[in-house]
């Protein structure tokens, strides 16, 4: 088998695994945490640090990075630069914490993941052979979860679906649906997710599984046209107002699962408490460049091991929108917008390539999960989306040099 673009399998591939082996990526496992003399890492970190010292050293080899980098790209190497600044100016604060400001280091190092589609500049038919192969070992994976699931049972730490996973398993199945023409592949794909999903037993897990299952289909039906879109928002306003308004735990207890994690007008209020209390007598300064990426809040929460409500500081908001406030600013999320509504502007042509609409969809999939988790943060979440980021600022220039030669 040829693998062009080794690092692209390397990162990818060893993220799969960690996140199958690994469920939580906080979770204190045996082997996960690899202290180094110089510090203490966790294995995600040194699995895209290594990546990323290979991308260092594929431009020494080249001596030069893609030329595409140029135009609207510059925008990505602004909102990086500013996130070290920040993150540098967080040092100095009295009132952070130097645990977090360390921690937060994982975003810069996602959005450097940015930079290598334009270091290594594969086609798209070596995205397509990347795809099929990723999709291919991800669904070993699972298989392999599910064989030891009934042969250990739910315990086992290999059996356990984390959400990293699925989030890696549900867009490799968007992707599958709107690629694949065989309806009864798609059928048993959609099957075999939404199983892996259901045990995981995380609502959030469940519900992007469903829209990964359902926005792909919708638009092979629909055109991406205003209509749709319309109507696919209307759609989503009325699934969001049953899914608040039905007792979920009846069904949790019909199946034996926790009903705690469908609970959900619960873990609104405590989400909303989380973004909203980031806010509280914020400053001018503070609301323009952020309350420093060591800043954490105390907050009231349940805890289902304990059973009671104990107070915990978050220095995450399980929203990426609020997260980027509360950690850069106004500042850092006003460039973080831009580089996503750039993607999407119906007005400009220069982000129509072949399978842009794909791409599109994967990074509104990517960010409606990112509403209810700090997936910008993680490295496992953060990398495919700043990857897919790079992806569709490396090809906008693609075709337009095409059309200059011809």
């Amino acid at each position: 088998m040829i693998v062009k673009h080794p690092n692209l399998y390397f990162i990818f591939f060893s993220l799969a695994f960690s996140a199958a082996l690994f469920p939580s990526m906080l979770g204190n496992y045996a082997g996960y945490i690899v202290p180094l003399g110089v510090g203490i890492f966790i294995l995600d970190e040194l699995i895209i640090l290594t990546s990323l010292a290979f991308m260092f050293f594929q431009i020494l080899r080249t001596q030069k990075i893609s030329y595409k980098i140029g135009g609207y790209g510059v925008y990505i190497l602004v909102f990086m630069l500013i996130i070290i600044s920040l993150t540098y100016v967080s040092m100095f604060r009295a009132d952070n914490s130097m645990e977090i400001i360390s921690r937060d280091r994982w975003i810069i190092l996602n959005t450097l993941v940015a930079f290598l589609p334009f270091a290594y500049k594969p086609d798209m038919k070596d995205l397509i052979i990347f795809y099929r192969r990723f999709t291919i070992f991800i669904v070993f994976l699972t298989l392999s979860k599910f064989l030891y699931l009934f042969i250990s049972g739910p315990d086992n730490q290999w059996a356990e679906f984390g959400p990293g996973f699925l989030f890696m398993l549900s867009l490799c199945l968007a992707v599958f649906l709107w690629l694949d023409e065989s309806r009864f592949k798609k059928v048993i794909f959609s099957l075999v997710v939404l199983v892996a999903s259901l045990l995981s037993q995380q609502i959030s897990a469940i519900l992007l599984t469903l829209i990964c299952i359902f926005i792909p289909i919708y638009f092979l039906i629909f055109q991406v046209k205003i209509l749709s879109i319309t109507a696919l928002f209307f759609f989503g306003c009325v699934s969001i107002f049953l899914l608040i308004t039905i007792d979920w735990t009846q069904l949790a207890h019909l199946l034996n699962f926790n009903p705690l994690n469908f609970m959900i007008i619960s873990k609104l209020i405590v989400y909303w408490d989380l973004w909203n209390a980031p806010f509280i007598d914020i400053t001018p300064i503070e609301l323009i460049f952020g309350r420093g990426s060591g800043y954490s809040v105390p907050i009231l929460v349940y805890n289902e091991f304990l059973d009671r409500y104990s107070i915990v500081n978050h220095s995450l908001t399980h929203n990426f929108l609020v997260t980027l406030i509360m950690k850069f600013g106004l500042l850092g999320l006003s460039f973080f917008s831009l580089i996503i509504f750039l993607t999407f502007l119906p007005l400009s042509k220069k982000f129509k390539f072949e399978n842009s609409t794909l791409f599109k969809i994967i990074l509104f999939l990517i960010l409606f999960n990112f509403l209810s988790t700090p997936g910008i943060w993680k490295i496992r979440k953060g990398v495919f989306l700043w990857f897919l980021v790079g992806l569709i600022y490396f090809f906008r220039r693609y075709k337009v040099k095409s059309r200059c030669s011809k």
